[in-house]
């Protein structure tokens, strides 16, 4: 739990936090940098690639790039 309060000195619910951001995984990185660098025919390689490993974090963080 948190030690934050739920509600408001008049009794309304205060709206939650936003969720950290996670950080973008190496894999994923290594493919936005080539990307950055122009080689669009490499990164969408790279990504279609790791977004298929099957891997949760990693290939949602690909496939959030790819749909960019």
């Amino acid at each position: 739990m948190s030690d934050q309060p739920l509600l408001d000195p008049e009794g309304w619910a205060l709206p939650l936090p936003p969720d950290p951001l996670s950080p973008v995984p190496a894999e994923v990185e290594h493919a936005l940098a080539a990307y950055r660098a122009g080689d669009v025919p490499q990164a969408r390689a790279l990504l279609t690639a790791i977004a298929g490993s099957g891997r949760t974090a990693v290939s949602g963080h690909a496939a959030m790039a790819l749909a960019g």
